[in-house]
């Protein structure tokens, strides 16, 4: 059953239940102490948080996810600019997910009225 879970985050064929082991990287935006790329780039699944500013060189390339705040004026930012565009990290991602705050989807994203009544 674990191996189940397992199997979208990377390859599992030949591989006995119970002896699968699978890393997972999270990479934030804050700073790195040492230059961590050759683990995160050799981790299963890489999963990273908006642009990491603080540890651009320092925490390799490989993106499987990349979180985006989609709510903040940050994305315009982003947007505007090539160099996030062309970067390593938004290139290699294989996965994107826009995450809005639940306040900003309650105010901005109401639910259709299908009622004909009104």
């Amino acid at each position: 059953m674990f191996a189940e879970h397992l199997q979208p985050f990377g390859k599992t064929s030949g591989v006995k239940a119970g002896k699968m082991k699978k890393t997972l990287v999270i990479v934030g935006n804050g700073p790195l102490t040492r230059d961590l790329s050759s683990e995160i780039d050799s981790a299963d699944y890489v999963l990273r948080f908006n642009e990491p500013r603080e540890s651009i060189g320092m925490s390799g390339s490989k993106t499987d996810l990349l979180m985006l705040a989609t709510s903040s004026k940050q994305m315009q930012q982003w947007l505007k600019y090539p160099t996030f565009l062309n970067s390593a990290i938004f290139r290699n991602a294989q996965e994107l997910l826009f995450a809005f705050h639940p306040a900003i989807i309650r105010q901005f994203h109401h639910r259709p009225n299908f009622c004909p009544d009104g």
